[in-house]
């Protein structure tokens, strides 16, 4: 059988690959009436809040757990017993090379609330949480790598199916660095589909003439653009970007807006 990867996107940060054993955050996001989600969610463009090299740092992902593979995808209806974290690793933003979370200052506990053995085995039905937190050590945006155990029921059998997903996206600053948000309102700035596969649009409010400028996870300039459309609208297919998370900035009479953009795979 097989899950898509909207169901994966559930628990792509439940990461406790340093397991401590008090865990900090605590499980109470309001998800209304749904029967599973999760938040931040990086299919809705979500992402962790941005950290800043040597300050303290904090975020939660809260998940919802279903009963039932059909609450994801109708063509599945198999119970849904658990889902387990088995790895996390986050990938270096210039070399592309593995790193734990160890190696940025940083770790990651699971809350189960005692319902498992495991704190990174969350049982179907219930919602749980991981908190991560720490000093950062190292600039840049690192995607995060995860492989994670959904074990379903057959015949009465439980059955882990394996899964690789990537789709998250840890930003820490430079000292001194100033966070950006995904809609900056000084320009009404937009990016849409985010994550994307390298074509989607960037808008903003025009009055003119503008600058776009791309920027890699480390802070260098991979492209640049002059823009004169209104309202202020820009291809990002023009940039011919490839899978990572890149930093758009628009400029236009005085004003400056920033946006992360995370491309999920490019050119």
């Amino acid at each position: 059988m097989h899950f898509s990867k909207s169901f994966l996107a559930l628990f792509a940060c439940t990461v406790g690959v340093s397991v401590q054993v008090s865990a900090q955050c605590t499980s109470d996001y309001d998800f209304g009436t749904v029967e599973y989600g999760a938040s931040p969610d990086a299919s809705l463009g979500e992402q962790f809040a941005q950290g800043t090299v040597g300050v303290a740092y904090s975020d939660v992902f809260h998940v919802l757990v279903p009963v039932d593979a059909s609450a994801i995808d109708p063509a599945f209806a198999l119970p849904l017993d658990s889902v387990q974290l088995i790895s996390a690793t986050l990938l270096d933003p210039i070399t592309g090379a593995p790193m734990d979370f160890a190696a940025l200052g940083m770790t990651i506990t699971c809350n189960n609330g005692g319902t498992a053995a495991d704190p990174c085995t969350f049982l179907a039905g219930g919602q749980y949480c991981a908190e991560i937190a720490g000093v950062p050590t190292q600039a840049g945006a690192y995607q995060m790598s995860l492989d994670v155990l959904a074990w379903v029921t057959v015949f009465g059998i439980p059955i882990g199916q394996p899964y690789p997903f990537t789709g998250y996206t840890l930003d820490i600053l430079p000292v001194g660095g100033n966070a950006v948000s995904e809609a900056d309102a000084s320009l009404g700035l937009q990016v849409w589909p985010n994550p994307s596969q390298g074509e989607g649009t960037v808008s903003w409010e025009s009055a003119g003439a503008a600058a776009v400028e791309v920027r890699d996870g480390i802070g260098r300039l991979i492209y640049s653009e002059a823009v004169v459309a209104t309202p202020g609208t820009w291809d990002m297919a023009s940039a011919g970007l490839e899978a990572g998370t890149y930093l758009v900035t628009v400029a236009e009479e005085g004003r400056r807006s920033t946006a992360r953009v995370v491309v999920v795979s490019g050119r």
